[in-house]
């Protein structure tokens, strides 16, 4: 959890760093607008949260995932040694969703966009796919999110099961939501409801 912990209570970088110093992003932001952290703000969004630095927790923080990464290095190493490549790309995924889950966002894109090079499998590209969008929903980064969702598309259109076909529909009617485009995003949501699958979301 050391990079989430970063990305939110770092003193010059963190997103929610009201105890430390202000970053450069923070202060170019026009006075009385609400802070926005990948996700919708509503009119009651909290203005500030209280996340001080902890130097000593960062540090067991990131020595926890290093022995963590340990693992999935030495069953990565013994699927090459002993399996075929199914159980390589397993391991693979179980490290990108190992670095998506204690939020290195770029480890974690990095590790999906291997898994998805060495994977014939549509459904499983559509799935890395997906995964991909939900780390860009929560950083909000909308460009990326844009630009998967386009992939996804691709590749749903090119022969996805409904199973999927209707989560990507979930996937980018939140995304529209994230750009205040209701009038797409309504359909969408509306269209997935009845048979809504994306509890990740």
């Amino acid at each position: 959890m050391a990079p989430l912990y970063k990305y939110l209570a770092h003193p010059t970088e963190g997103v929610l760093n009201g105890s430390g110093q202000s970053t450069s992003q923070q202060s170019t932001k026009p006075a009385g607008r609400k802070p926005s952290v990948g996700m919708v703000t509503s009119k009651n969004a909290v203005s500030q949260v209280d996340l001080p630095w902890d130097e000593a927790l960062y540090e067991r923080l990131q020595k926890d995932n290093d022995e963590e990464l340990e693992k999935f290095q030495k069953e990565e190493e013994e699927a090459e040694e002993q399996a075929g490549e199914t159980e390589i790309q397993a391991a693979r995924g179980k490290r990108a969703e190992f670095y998506a889950r204690v939020g290195d966002k770029d480890k974690a894109i990095a590790g999906y966009e291997a898994v998805f090079e060495k994977t014939g499998v549509l459904g499983t590209k559509i799935d890395l796919v997906l995964a991909i969008i939900r780390l860009g929903l929560f950083y909000g980064d909308k460009v990326l999110v844009k630009k998967q969702v386009e992939r996804a598309s691709t590749l749903v259109e090119s022969g996805g099961d409904w199973d999927r076909r209707n989560r990507l529909k979930a996937y980018e009617g939140l995304h529209l939501l994230t750009v205040r485009d209701y009038n797409q995003a309504a359909p969408l949501l509306l269209d997935s409801l009845s048979t809504f699958t994306s509890y990740e979301l």
